[in-house]
């Protein structure tokens, strides 16, 4: 595994979420563990393989739009 992400790094194949304000995204280890060769480098950031980035957005923004929606419905 360690060599693997030592060679995705090499390639420039590493992409790195991060987040001024935690309140808003969940870093939960938990949650990240489903991205295989993901690891958070600090409190508020993960590093994930190139290729899951889109895993990545889509556990980051389906929260968040599902907040909103509720937040409309709500004011209706």
């Amino acid at each position: 595994m360690i060599r693997s992400l030592l060679h995705d790094w090499q390639c420039g194949a590493l992409s790195y979420i991060g987040n001024r304000n935690p309140e808003t995204i969940c870093f939960k280890p938990k949650r990240w563990s489903m991205i295989q060769n993901s690891f958070m480098s600090r409190a508020n950031s993960i590093v994930i393989p190139g290729g899951k980035l889109d895993l990545a957005m889509q556990l980051i923004l389906t929260p968040l739009i599902l907040q909103l929606v509720d937040r409309k419905n709500r004011a209706s």
